[in-house]
């Protein structure tokens, strides 16, 4: 319940930031801001591993991070922003038991409990060397 009242909270805020700034005519972040989400962004992503955790993909354009457990857009919802969420991880110590690297193509395909189709191939070739020793 009380994390249903945050959730809701945090919500409406996000939504006024964005209606202040877009009544502001600031639709744009700063260069400043642009620079500190690159860089927060470089950060998480090194201490996570540099690359895809299921495929190995090293483009960091392609990486995202992944909630282990789930949860991740109701993480993002509530914080309000991808900054806010690399921050919470970052000030988190980096937990690898809780968050890792994904591209999005495994990203996406994880979602909703399903197996990776790389672990699936994975499990395929090992299961035909054991088979075939």
């Amino acid at each position: 319940m009380v994390a249903a009242n945050r959730l809701k909270h945090a919500t409406r805020l996000n939504a006024a930031r964005q209606a202040k700034r877009a009544a502001d005519g600031d639709r744009t972040h700063s260069k400043k801001e642009k620079d500190y989400y690159r860089r927060l962004r470089a950060h998480v992503i090194a201490a996570l591993g540099d690359c895809c955790a299921c495929c190995g993909e090293r483009e960091p354009t392609f990486l995202q991070l992944d909630h282990i457990h789930g949860g991740g857009v109701r993480h993002l919802k509530l914080l309000g922003n991808w900054v806010a969420v690399y921050r919470a991880v970052r000030d988190a110590g980096f937990p690898k038991d809780q968050y890792r690297l994904l591209c999005s193509n495994c990203n996406h395909a994880t979602r909703g409990g399903r197996i990776c189709p790389h672990d699936t191939a994975r499990r395929r070739a090992l299961f035909e060397l054991v088979v075939n020793d």
